[in-house]
């Protein structure tokens, strides 16, 4: 039997996401499909818009068999470790497929641009550019070594945020699990970023920001999934942006500087928080053209949650959590159960009984959540959680 993984946020989830899981099913109608999610926190560092039972129950009312989380601290690193981290838990949960969306359908350039990023002799022309270039960011520096290893049009292949992950997806299989194949499926409907709420299918961007502004967006949704959105506790950004600027604030310097991994992007968050006195001015004043906006926003989170910087990078993850499953995924994870080396966390509370690795970030950003949601939640709220069953 086929077992097709996914490795996704659903923040949230949306017809875009339907129609990827619905291929998967036309192309392999027999197969297991499993979602690995990020949890509450999601890779670009910020909270999810909804928590991660509902984005699970979501992921199999649209589609999927098992939808399950990835450590908290693998969902917040850099978009190769977040790859990494999902592609060696979906090894473990003994998958044959990746599936994931592009912007350009070209599996062989895909497959040649994570070769040459692998090549120890492409880390030689990284260094060159960042010694001609140091204000420059990591993502630009990369870009403008790849234009010259293979040419500015197959370059251009990783400008977008769905092709820079699809890449770093080949590259974890090439290194950990190559007996895995992938399935890359064409992205449909509203670029990435784009802010427009017209459309078949608007991006999770857009949606994200009409639920910022108290504007209708079911509409944008599958069916299927509005009566859980609806239910749904929403997350208080506001609430959390103050808590988030108090933490910051009330850090030393040097417990900065463990968690950012960088003396330069230290001292300026460590000068400005005492600087500005709100969130929105804080935070702009840390923009700089050498630290994209996604790594600060991580960095921040790793403040918050006092998650030592890249100190999971390379790891194997220890744990997933269940988040929802249909029969298919009972069956699946009753096998596994038997095989996997990793924990499986039926419950929140598991996470303290059997206490893998990382498992006390898992619980804090639990903790945070849950009392910044609109309606708040004590600390024990995700403790209590018990995966979704979807009764077919």
């Amino acid at each position: 039997m086929n077992t097709v993984a996914v490795i996704s946020e659903y923040n949230p989830f949306h017809k875009g996401h339907k129609y990827q899981l619905d291929e998967i099913k036309r192309i392999f109608p027999d197969a297991v499909t499993i979602s690995i999610m990020s949890p509450n926190f999601v890779q670009r560092g910020c909270p999810a818009v909804f928590d991660k039972y509902v984005r699970g129950e979501c992921a199999v009312k649209g589609g999927a068999d098992l939808a399950l989380s990835m450590p908290q601290v693998h969902a917040l690193l850099s978009a190769e470790g977040f790859a990494e981290g999902g592609i060696r838990l979906a090894n473990e949960l003994g998958a044959t497929h990746i599936a994931f969306g592009v912007e350009l359908l070209d599996k062989d350039l895909l497959i040649n641009i994570a070769k040459i990023l692998i090549d120890p002799d492409f880390d030689k022309l990284i260094q060159k550019e960042l010694a001609s270039a140091p204000s420059l960011s990591y993502p630009v520096i990369r870009e403008r070594a790849l234009k010259k290893a293979i040419g500015e049009d197959a370059s251009a292949f990783i400008k977008t945020p769905n092709n820079i992950l699809a890449v770093e997806y080949v590259k974890a299989i090439i290194r950990f699990a190559p007996h895995i194949e992938i399935l890359p499926i064409k992205r449909i409907g509203n670029a990435h970023l784009d802010l427009s709420s017209h459309g078949m299918i608007l991006s999770a961007t857009a949606i994200r920001q009409l639920m910022k502004e108290n504007k209708e967006f079911l509409d944008k949704l599958p069916e299927e999934i509005r009566p859980t959105v609806i239910s749904a506790n929403k997350f208080d950004f506001e609430r959390y942006e103050e808590l988030l600027c108090s933490v910051v604030f009330s850090k030393k310097r040097e417990d900065i500087l463990r968690c950012s991994g960088s003396v330069e992007l230290t001292d300026i968050i460590y000068k400005n928080v005492q600087k500005y006195p709100d969130f929105n001015s804080f935070r702009n004043s840390l923009s700089r053209r050498k630290h994209t906006e996604t790594k600060i926003d991580r960095v921040l989170t790793n403040i918050l949650l006092d998650i030592v910087f890249d100190e999971y990078l390379h790891k194997k993850p220890k744990y997933t959590t269940l988040l929802a499953m249909n029969s298919k995924g009972k069956e699946i994870i009753s096998s596994l159960r038997k095989s996997a080396e990793i924990v499986f966390i039926s419950r929140g509370a598991d996470g303290k009984k059997y206490a893998p690795e990382g498992i006390e970030v898992e619980i804090l950003a639990d903790i945070v959540y849950g009392r910044c949601m609109k309606t708040p939640n004590n600390g024990g709220h995700f403790l209590k959680k018990k995966p979704y069953i979807c009764e077919e």
